[in-house]
């Protein structure tokens, strides 16, 4: 039997940096699974993160806590790789320094960035930011690219979803609110506040993340406003996709969430709550694809919210999963054919 190649993710991610980084790896090992061994390494995860992570892969790497800034830091994986693997970094700390000593051992590197900060010497560079260009990035002769929409690293309930025909959500009065898996900075609280006065009539599904260290402020907020708040804790992608179908409107961050509600050709309305989402949210809002925050509860005219929905479902084919299975197919081949 032919032994599957195995592709190391390596992400962090809990309540104070969040869980962006863990989830789109664990989207891109959910699409991988089939044909590779997905293992995934990251540093003291939460034990429901833990969970979370053997639910898609077949292994985890539990790393001791190390900061950057130790001279280990670097050198944190080379027990565990080889020239056989095939590692995926995604995270800002996984610098020049941390990839020259990936690739002393002879693996392959493929790096998710969106933030373009350093030079990198990976074999391929994926960032499905919109916009971005390859002239934006530092890289070696032989890195290759993968930049766009067109490699959308999103769980495959919402390809599909991408796919199918424009149809009109279940409710039009219905607010789909979702600021990130732990929220730090609890946006999800200051926008709840700004909907009360925005627009009172109408239902918010409000989702919190198992991050989430604000829950206590939510909870009580949503018990005392004059708001209709359901909360949602947990959510599954089939459950996500449920309450983002449910919506004719939704706001989120300008990251990987308001990807996926565009998924479902509703109108979108962004808060940019981190920096390095400023790219996303400047093109989006720039091609007519979505609306800032600070317009909600304005009106909007039937034409504009055509060319919005229009905009918004050109962005993803449902095709993203077999493009990036054929990335990782072709490298493997090719190293097949160098050993």
């Amino acid at each position: 039997m032919h032994k599957q190649k195995r592709i190391i993710f390596r992400a962090d991610g809990n309540s104070r940096i969040g869980l962006g980084h863990v989830m789109r790896s664990l989207a891109l090992a959910a699409i991988l699974r089939k044909d590779f061994e997905c293992i995934f390494a990251i540093q003291a995860p939460a034990i429901e993160l833990q969970a979370l992570i053997r639910s898609v892969c077949h292994g985890l790497i539990n790393l001791p806590l190390c900061p950057p800034t130790e001279e280990r830091y670097p050198h944190e994986l080379n027990a565990y790789i080889s020239p056989e693997e095939i590692v995926v970094l995604d995270g800002y700390t996984f610098n020049t320094t941390y990839q020259k000593s990936i690739k002393t051992k002879g693996a392959t590197i493929v790096s998710i960035d969106d933030i373009h900060a350093y030079h990198f010497v990976a074999d391929v560079v994926i960032s499905h930011v919109v916009g971005l260009k390859r002239e934006q990035f530092s890289v070696e002769k032989y890195t290759n690219f993968y930049l766009g929409a067109e490699y959308a690293l999103l769980r495959s309930e919402f390809l599909t979803a991408a796919s199918q025909a424009v149809e009109p959500a279940t409710d039009s009065k219905a607010v789909f609110i979702c600021l990130g898996g732990a929220d730090p900075e609890n946006h999800t609280l200051q926008v709840l506040r700004q909907c009360a006065g925005k627009a009172p009539d109408l239902k918010y599904f409000v989702v919190v993340g198992a991050a989430n260290r604000n829950k206590h402020s939510i909870t009580a907020f949503a018990s005392s406003a004059a708001l209709d708040i359901h909360l949602l804790e947990n959510l599954n992608a089939g459950q996500m996709l449920h309450y983002m179908q449910q919506a004719a409107t939704a706001i989120t961050s300008a990251s990987t969430v308001g990807y996926e509600y565009l998924c479902t050709h509703g109108i979108l309305y962004l808060l940019q709550t981190a920096d390095n989402q400023a790219e996303v949210y400047t093109y989006l809002l720039e091609q007519r694809i979505a609306l800032p925050f600070t317009k909600f509860g304005e009106n909007i005219a039937t034409e504009e919210k055509a060319d919005l929905i229009r905009n918004g479902s050109m962005l993803f084919d449902g095709q993203q999963a077999q493009r990036l299975l054929n990335i990782f197919k072709n490298l493997a081949h090719h190293e097949n054919l160098r050993d």
